[in-house]
């Protein structure tokens, strides 16, 4: 049996992860981000402080989705806080338990 696997994305995945992100922005009916908002997006997220962190979900070896999230936090609570800004798996990979695991994922994290 075949099971996902999610693990923090490197700098190697960018092409995978832009090509995730112009997915979720079809499935949508969105418009792609263009290529300097794509390179805003890879520097914010594998620069020496990172703004954004970005997990893949890969089923067979395969990119298969993905979730960005961020640390946000809460005044009032007095602790930090884990913002899922995205969590999107490619059709054909649905039912695959790939965002299952990239929500446990997050929720660990």
């Amino acid at each position: 049996m075949n099971t996902p696997t999610v693990r923090k994305a490197a700098p190697a995945d960018a092409d995978a992860i832009l090509t995730l992100v112009d997915a979720l922005a079809d499935y949508e009916k969105l418009k792609r981000p263009d290529s300097e908002a794509k390179k805003r997006l890879i520097n914010d997220m594998f620069s020496e402080r990172p703004r954004i962190n970005a997990f893949l979900g890969e089923y067979e070896g395969k990119p298969a989705g993905y979730a960005f999230v961020f640390e946000t936090y809460s005044s009032f609570l007095a602790l930090p806080t884990l913002f899922l800004e995205d969590l999107f798996v490619l059709p054909q990979y649905r039912s695959k338990k790939i965002g299952y695991a990239l929500f446990t994922a997050m929720v660990a994290e």
